[in-house]
């Protein structure tokens, strides 16, 4: 849960303008042990607190400039919500608050209008100072996330330079089997054996620092292969 130790808003200079606020989250009890401790801070009025289904059936009518919300609801699917949000309510910033430090998740959140995300063992600084960066209509992404975004892209561009360790051949096999292609169709189709399909396609991973289909298919989309 977010540690209430301060360092930062700890005198009367770093209190934030006033915004309203409601925290979306299927835990009642974190949701009440967060709201106690925002509800301390100059400038934040906690207006709301809700279960993801109570979420979507007051949002109609909801005043808010902010909604605080986890991504892993057994209510509501967070990703969902966020589409949710972003089509009905554009006038309300969501932040993510989530215990979750997944690329996959980041990068579905961000992609669906997140305008921030922070992490559940944050402390209350940096909650508080994601309300008032998006309050102010600014992005803001805990030091933790920065790092799995950065990690991200660099592992993307260094994948981006892998690409002309392989081959033209080795290029093809890959695009066939992104594309759903066995063993065997990949042969039939560039007349080979399977023996020196199956050579192709170690060698590829070898080549990649990849292991599985998965990770095939997704290097071949983002390399544009298929």
């Amino acid at each position: 849960m977010v540690n209430s130790r301060r360092n930062i808003f700890s005198g009367p200079e770093q209190s934030i303008e006033p915004c309203t606020v409601v925290h979306v989250d299927d835990h009642s009890l974190i949701r009440a042990g967060i709201d106690r401790l925002l509800e301390s801070v100059p400038g934040v009025q906690m207006v709301g607190s809700f279960g993801g289904t109570d979420f979507l059936k007051e949002l109609k009518d909801l005043k808010c400039d902010i909604v605080l919300m986890d991504l892993s609801m057994s209510d509501v699917d967070g990703i969902r919500l966020l589409e949710i949000l972003a089509a009905d309510r554009p006038d309300i910033k969501p932040i993510v608050l989530t215990m979750y430090l997944d690329r996959e998740y980041i990068r579905a959140a961000v992609g669906k209008g997140a305008r921030g995300y922070i992490l559940k063992d944050d402390l209350l600084d940096t909650v508080v100072e994601a309300i008032r960066r998006v309050h102010s209509g600014e992005k803001y992404y805990s030091t933790s996330v920065q790092e799995a975004m950065i990690g991200e892209f660099e592992t993307r561009h260094n994948r981006g330079h892998s690409l002309h360790l392989l081959s033209q051949r080795e290029q093809e096999i890959l695009r066939m089997i992104a594309k759903g292609m066995k063993n065997r169709e990949v042969a039939a189709e560039l007349i080979l054996s399977v023996r020196t399909v199956e050579h192709h396609r170690s060698r590829i991973m070898h080549k990649l620092k990849i292991d599985g289909v998965q990770g095939l298919t997704r290097y071949a989309v983002e390399n544009g292969l298929i």
